[in-house]
């Protein structure tokens, strides 16, 4: 029974070395040509600890600049 574990070990063991994983997949990105701008708003939630939290958010993309901006639900900006 000894000598069967050894050769089915050695088995897996030789093939999971041949095996190799496929990374072409990671250089397939293609970055966007254009993009029309656009606005969009929508609200985040965070949970810590059973503790929960939650903000709104307001994201705008015009002339190929990004502005994203946190804000609390009362619409205090606390990040951008």
């Amino acid at each position: 029974m000894k000598l069967q574990t050894l050769l089915s070990i050695a088995t897996l063991t030789l093939l999971a070395a041949c095996v190799h994983p496929n990374l072409s997949q990671q250089n397939d990105w293609k970055p966007a040509e254009n993009v029309n701008d656009f606005t969009a708003d929508g609200r985040l939630a965070v949970k810590v600890e059973e503790k929960g939290s939650y903000a709104n958010f307001d994201w705008s993309y015009q002339n190929q600049v990004q502005t994203i901006s946190v804000n609390t639900p009362l619409g205090s900006t606390v990040g951008q």
